[in-house]
């Protein structure tokens, strides 16, 4: 589940409902739409005025782990424990490009235009890593 706040305010003003897992990783587009991904390997579409997830994919073994948006493209960068990292069309919520090449899945990502940078946490001195991933060179 996804709560939305007003500012200043002590309830929740919307919730979104619809993961069957703890949601991991939200990405908003500044507009009216977020991208949200869950430990059940689904990314989801909600339409943040009315609430409603308007689309929605699951892809095996996708255990989401963190989601950037691209600024001012309708494209989302989302990284998995399946040591994966997707580009996702939001107008189609289909991958425009999968890239791998991690030894341990990314924790955090920061997206502008044409490069993605993601931080992992690696494990016994090993992936402990930041690496920029130019989407040019993978789609």
């Amino acid at each position: 589940t996804i709560r939305l706040w007003k500012r200043a305010a002590p309830e929740h003003a919307q919730e979104l409902a619809g993961h069957s897992l703890t949601v991991s990783a939200i990405a908003f587009d500044g507009a009216n739409t977020l991208f949200s991904g869950s430990r059940d390997s689904t990314v989801r579409l909600w339409d943040v005025s009315t609430g409603r997830c308007v689309s929605q994919r699951a892809v095996s073994r996708n255990v989401v782990t963190c989601a950037a948006t691209v600024p001012h493209e309708s494209l989302v960068w989302q990284g998995s424990e399946d040591l994966r990292l997707r580009l996702w069309d939001t107008r189609t919520l289909q991958p425009a490009a999968t890239l791998q090449g991690y030894v341990y899945f990314p924790l955090s990502m920061a997206a502008d235009g044409n490069f993605c940078l993601t931080g992992s946490n690696g494990f016994d001195s090993s992936g402990c890593e930041l690496r920029i991933w130019d989407r040019r060179m993978h789609v």
